[in-house]
């Protein structure tokens, strides 16, 4: 098994086509006809089930297609970091936050030394940000549960995510200083899944989750934000990434007591920081303490 059979087997199934795979990887049908199925010979299985409209995978081929994606992006991974000495590839996996603003400063300092840098830069929730720093496709993430960081390097970030209730403009609640506890009870919501898994909710809630009304749950707050202006759900979530300044149909409402999140900067404990990331990393961690003086 090699690293192009692999990379025509993940094109195949992006594609769910053999003739535009074969166009994306600029080669021939044939060609990447003749690569899956001396792999699938190889493996003993067969990986796509062939129809009219062109290929799906198979069960077997559904189980080796997440490997596959990883063995794939650490070879194009470790090619990068071989080159980087001339054009650096730096990853960053991140969840939502306005915490990631200082990454433009820390990539113009990086490029004034190497022109053709390139940041790569990742949004998961906290689960797959700490999954692409555990397989190395990801250099440094960005979360926000403590209770992950024994597992890391980690630098902590003088910033705090607020949690609030997000809202259409003339609902009811609008008119709320602050919302309470008590006051979400019953309320049809729309929840951050990350939030309930990190247990946070529960601790300030001072009751069980269970008697919440969850009508959704999300890992990223973006899209189903646009559910909330036509309906009478309520989103909790980090009110400075859902209503912006310019946000015409939503308003967020602050919580009390204050529901807050403490933002870390992680790596891998066994990661090696070589000189073109060793200097990101050191503008970002400035830029981070530039911003935190600001929001002082």
């Amino acid at each position: 098994m090699d690293i192009r059979a692999l990379k025509y087997f993940v094109k195949v199934a992006d594609e769910k086509s053999f003739l535009r795979a074969s166009e994306k990887l600029f080669t021939t049908q044939p060609n990447v006809s003749r690569t899956i199925k001396q792999l699938e010979e190889e493996l003993n299985v067969q990986l796509f089930i062939r129809h009219g409209k062109g290929v799906s995978l198979s069960p077997a081929g559904i189980s080796l297609l997440k490997r596959a994606k990883v063995i794939v992006e650490l070879t194009e991974k470790a090619k990068a970091d071989l080159a980087s000495e001339t054009i650096p590839q730096i990853s960053i996996a991140a969840g939502e936050t306005t915490a990631i603003a200082p990454l433009g400063h820390a990539l113009k300092e990086l490029r004034k030394k190497y022109p053709r840098a390139v940041l790569h830069i990742y949004s998961g929730n906290e689960e797959e940000v700490c999954a692409r720093i555990d397989d190395r496709t990801s250099d440094l993430g960005i979360i926000f549960d403590s209770k992950r960081l024994n597992s890391y390097d980690y630098y902590r970030l003088p910033r705090i995510e607020k949690w609030a209730l997000v809202m259409r403009k003339n609902a009811p609640l609008t008119k709320e200083k602050y919302i309470t506890p008590e006051m979400i009870k019953g309320l049809p919501l729309i929840l951050s899944r990350t939030l309930l898994v990190s247990n946070m909710l529960s601790g300030w809630l001072g009751y069980s989750v269970d008697e919440l009304n969850i009508a959704s749950t999300f890992n990223l707050a973006t899209t189903p934000k646009f559910i909330v202006p036509g309906t009478d759900y309520y989103m909790l979530t980090f009110g400075d990434i859902v209503v912006g300044p310019d946000e015409k149909n939503l308003k967020a409402v602050p919580l009390k007591p204050p529901l807050e999140s403490p933002m870390f900067l992680i790596w891998s404990k066994e990661f090696v920081f070589n000189k073109p990331l060793k200097l990101f990393f050191d503008c970002l961690v400035t830029a981070f303490q530039e911003q935190g003086k600001i929001a002082r």
